[in-house]
């Protein structure tokens, strides 16, 4: 039950924050301006100061009907926190984090999220879904479903997109330089880590083909003015 569309995302605060048809790498840049959270399944250099990339997914009891990849309570089983030790099997520790309850006021709660704000946004989703039109963030009307069925599920989960965007000085032919400029003979470098590429720590994701584009570009560059100069 990895396919956002059909389902109800909201941000640590209860609040929805963005259009759930989108792909996971803009929720994962928009998630940068979300709060972060501090609780369970955390990694443990942000136990004290919390960690951002979190979100909940929610959905009701219905979901095989209108999932676009639907996966079988038997299988989400074997996620739920609150389930029996042997039914985690085959899964990562730290993937156990799904959760599901009679009222959203209490899946609020197990979720870890303000119950009166995540009631709010659960009724105002519900009441665009019926009139069949987004207007908070223009989701298409082919993935709004309405949450009526108990139990109500919802999943705590965590995008971490990072990367290393700051790598050795090169210069246009990919070269690389010491910090005076000065070329190191016979030393290329291309790809992320190759020159100053992204400018600063951020891994954009706006604009896809970045990554391969910038390799292969460079990657030929610095291959033809190895092969003119040796």
């Amino acid at each position: 039950m990895w396919d956002e569309p059909p389902y109800l995302i909201v941000n640590m605060n209860g609040e929805r924050f963005i259009d759930e048809e989108v792909d996971m790498a803009y929720i994962s840049n928009a998630l940068r301006w979300q709060p972060g959270f501090k609780g369970e399944n955390m990694d443990p250099e942000h136990q004290e100061t919390g960690s951002i990339g979190w979100y909940c997914q929610i959905y009701d009891n219905d979901y095989m009907s209108y999932a676009n990849g639907p996966v079988p309570d038997f299988v989400m089983a074997r996620y739920l926190k609150e389930g029996p030790a042997e039914d985690h099997v085959s899964v990562f520790p730290e993937l156990i984090d799904t959760f599901k309850a009679d009222t959203i006021e209490e899946l609020a709660e197990k979720l870890g999220l303000p119950v009166e704000k995540t009631v709010e946004t659960f009724n105002r989703y519900n009441e665009l879904c019926e009139k069949g039109e987004d207007e908070d963030f223009g989701k298409p009307a082919k993935y709004l479903h309405a949450f009526k069925t108990a139990p109500f599920w919802g999943i705590r989960r965590h995008i971490r997109c990072s990367s290393i965007t700051a790598g050795v000085l090169s210069d246009e032919f990919g070269r690389v330089t010491t910090e005076d400029g000065e070329v190191i003979k016979g030393l290329y470098a291309v790809g992320n880590l190759g020159g100053q590429f992204y400018g600063a720590p951020d891994y954009p994701f706006f604009h896809p083909g970045l990554s391969l584009g910038h390799a292969v570009t460079f990657g030929y560059i610095a291959g033809e003015h190895a092969a003119q100069n040796r």
